[in-house]
Formats: structure tokens, C-alpha cells, sequence
């Protein structure tokens, strides 16, 4: 199990619980840890375990991109919103590692935690979004 600090919670990374997102497993060790009821909910619905990897807008000082209307990824109004959000979110983590137990996650698993870590930036410095 990895924990870290969200800039309003917690995030825990569970490797080896043999736990299908829409599972009755899944939903015990989620309420077991007082997981968010929408998160849990939306895990089941989407039959995926959900984590934001980049910072919300708002906490790094962009507008919402829904304020833009409806354009195109080729759009210089995209491209300029996509370039700014990038270059603000280069100055924060979205969470910090706390802590690591438990026994080695699979190959697999260390994977996913590998590209969670290099895009949520958790041993860095930097501050949380």
C-alpha cells in the first residue's frame, strides 16, 4: 500500500488486494478506508479505480476550459489554454508520498504506480494543487 496527501485528503494505492473495481471486495476495502461515496460509486459505474494525475485548473490559476465554448484541439484558443495550463502545472505536485508498507507490488502494478508517481510528481518538493 502507498498513502499520500492530497492538497484536500488522501490517496491510497492498493497493489495485490485481488480487488475488481465493481467487486463486493472492492467496495468493503473502500468504505473500510472511508473512501469518498461518489469515488466509490463512480468506480463501480465505470468498473475502473479512478486518480487524477494533473491538477485541477483552478488550483493553478487557469479558467475552466468549458469558459472557451466548444473548439477544436487545433484551435489557437485550445492550444493557448492546453500551453498555459501545462506551463502552470509544471510548479505543483498533485499529492506527496507519506508512506509504503506492505509486501512488493507485481510487475504489472508497478507499472500503474510507476506512471502515477512520474505524472503526480509525489516526492517532489513542490507544492500541492
Amino acid at each position: 500500500m502507498r498513502a499520500y496527501r492530497t492538497r484536500h485528503g488522501f490517496r491510497l494505492l492498493v497493489s495485490g488486494a485481488d480487488a475488481h473495481p465493481a467487486s463486493e471486495r472492492a467496495r468493503t476495502l473502500m468504505a473500510e478506508v472511508r473512501s469518498d461515496p461518489l469515488y466509490m460509486l463512480l468506480c463501480r459505474v465505470h468498473d475502473t479505480y479512478l486518480a487524477r494525475l494533473t491538477p485541477k485548473p483552478w488550483r493553478v490559476d487557469i479558467d475552466r476550459f468549458e469558459s472557451l465554448g466548444t473548439r477544436t484541439a487545433s484551435a489557437p484558443e485550445h492550444q493557448d489554454w492546453v500551453r498555459r495550463y501545462r506551463d502552470a502545472s509544471a510548479q505543483v505536485a498533485v499529492c506527496r508520498l507519506l508512506d509504503v508498507t506492505g509486501p512488493a507490488p507485481s510487475a504489472e502494478e508497478h507499472r500503474i504506480i510507476d506512471l502515477h508517481d512520474r505524472a503526480t510528481r509525489p516526492e517532489s518538493a513542490l507544492p500541492l494543487a
